[in-house]
């Protein structure tokens, strides 16, 4: 979903100058796509019969609900704990600032994505090695240095290329 998004927003928000309804309508469009491409990928031998079904295993979606709701409130007061710095810094400065300061650290944040897809990755993987103890202990500080350095080289190129980078995504307003 996240190419698609990024795919939209362009043309919607910087080819076709939608605004907020372009950024809205990619963040929509991205989504949808995503999920007919993971359809389209699962077709045939993996897709389950029964998964377009509307029947709802009451027992097995109250056991959902009830896992669900600490992690829902887990994201909501980290995304909340994320933002009190805008928050803070709208009471106390411009709206300028506030608007600088927010696509710095959104542009920061997306560094994140690295490691938020490597775990997908590795978290299985080490999880599938719990009888071999030492290859899983190699594993993970190998991962995680070539990771440190992948991030440390993409942070670089960040901030040389930040100020084309957000004017070309942003504009100069």
């Amino acid at each position: 979903p996240q190419v698609g998004i990024f795919a939209l927003t362009i043309v919607f928000v910087g080819v076709l100058h939608m605004g907020i309804a372009g950024a809205v309508a990619a963040i929509l469009g991205g989504r949808i796509i995503g999920l007919v491409m993971a359809l389209w990928l699962l077709r045939k031998d993996h897709m389950p019969p029964k998964l377009l079904s509307l029947y709802v295993n009451r027992p097995y979606a109250r056991e959902l609900f009830q896992h669900g709701k600490y992690v829902y409130i887990s994201n909501i007061s980290a995304f909340l704990n994320y933002r009190v710095d805008i928050v803070m810094l709208t009471l106390l400065s411009t709206s300028r600032s506030v608007g600088i300061y927010d696509v710095a650290v959104t542009l920061v944040e997306r560094l994140w994505s690295l490691s938020d897809a490597l775990s997908l990755v590795l978290l299985p993987r080490i999880a599938s090695l719990s009888q071999d103890n030492a290859r899983r202990q190699s594993l993970t500080p190998l991962v995680t240095r070539y990771l440190f350095w992948i991030n440390v080289i993409v942070g670089i190129l960040l901030a040389v290329f930040a100020e084309w980078f957000i004017l070309l995504v942003y504009g100069a307003e």
